[in-house]
């Protein structure tokens, strides 16, 4: 019997030259946008292109690959896991996004951590007042689609 797994793939381009963090362990994180495009007819028979922002994450050597082959522009494709993160703006008006982690984990390695997905509430200023770690077996989360228009993001109570 196959193996579930939590696997994406994606092509489109960078939205923004990759914002590298070296960690204290000399590893590498990299950090960047990508818009993949979508192309379908309306109800009226005509051509419309909807567009997706994908928040990614690389670690070590694709890290180090995305940092020195990916910027703005770059048509890429990719492969990896969904990790799904949330920041809370307050307790009561949360928003969400999907960031796509490129660190693919083995069962071994998710069973030695204890989690496999990471919660963080920020006041939306990036001070982080409250961290969960979970497994993804610990609550069901729903897949949300997120909006931007003229640049500005739309959460799904906005439109």
């Amino acid at each position: 019997m196959s193996t579930l797994r939590n696997k994406v793939q994606l092509i489109g381009n960078v939205g923004n030259d990759p914002e590298t963090t070296v960690l204290e362990s000399g590893k590498k994180v990299v950090r960047f946008s990508l818009a993949t495009n979508e192309n379908y007819k309306n109800a009226n028979g005509e051509k419309v292109q909807s567009t997706d922002w994908h928040n990614l994450v690389a670690w070590g050597k694709t890290a180090e690959l995305i940092d020195q082959y990916a910027g703005k522009g770059k048509q890429i494709a990719v492969e990896g896991n969904t990790d799904t993160s949330v920041i809370a703006k307050s307790l009561l008006n949360r928003s969400y996004f999907i960031t796509i982690d490129f660190k693919k984990l083995s069962e071994d390695e998710r069973n030695a951590l204890g989690y496999d997905a990471l919660i963080e509430y920020s006041d939306g200023n990036g001070n982080v007042f409250e961290t969960h770690k979970y497994r993804s077996t610990d609550f069901p989360l729903d897949a949300i689609r997120l909006f931007f228009v003229d640049g500005t993001l739309l959460l799904p109570s906005e439109y």
